[in-house]
């Protein structure tokens, strides 16, 4: 079994924006250490880091967010805080989700009851609309101060 599988931490392959490369993946051993190599794009031009840190049993990679939100428990009243780890910043964050409403989303299939929770804490604030019916779904993604917009097809 690969250690990655072991330690209680979610860790993805970082792929380099720039070339379109996959980069080493970053992997966590037994004692909580990520060891590997991200690759990144900043404004001054693709960038590579070098990962050799200790992280706290539970922690979740920056990238896997939206794939756990189907798996939460999801109430109208729901608030969770979580340690985030950012390959591509070399960081470590604690994070909050919180439900703040309850809304209807238009979907191409029909209208869609879920729940709206802002993701906070991290290097790129967010909102998501998670279906409020089970099994939950992932209906639409906001970025905090930017106009882009990700909305389920049906």
């Amino acid at each position: 079994m690969r250690p990655a599988l072991l330690f209680p931490c979610l860790f993805i392959l970082v792929r380099a924006a720039a070339a379109q490369t996959p980069s080493p993946p970053h992997q966590a051993d037994r004692n909580g250490r990520a060891r590997g190599n991200a690759n990144t794009v900043s404004p001054e031009g693709p960038k590579a880091a070098a990962i050799d840190t200790t992280l706290p049993p539970g922690t979740v990679d920056d990238n896997a967010i939206q794939f756990l939100l189907p798996a939460l428990p999801w109430t109208p009243s729901a608030n969770w805080s979580f340690g985030v780890f950012s390959a591509g910043q070399n960081e470590y964050r604690v994070t909050t989700l919180r439900v703040v409403a309850v809304e209807t989303i238009k979907l191409d299939s029909g209208p869609v009851e879920a729940f709206k929770a802002e993701w906070s804490g991290g290097w790129q604030p967010a909102t998501f609309w998670v279906s409020t019916a089970t099994p939950h779904r992932l209906v639409k993604i906001g970025i905090t101060g930017t106009p882009v917009e990700v909305i389920r097809v049906r």
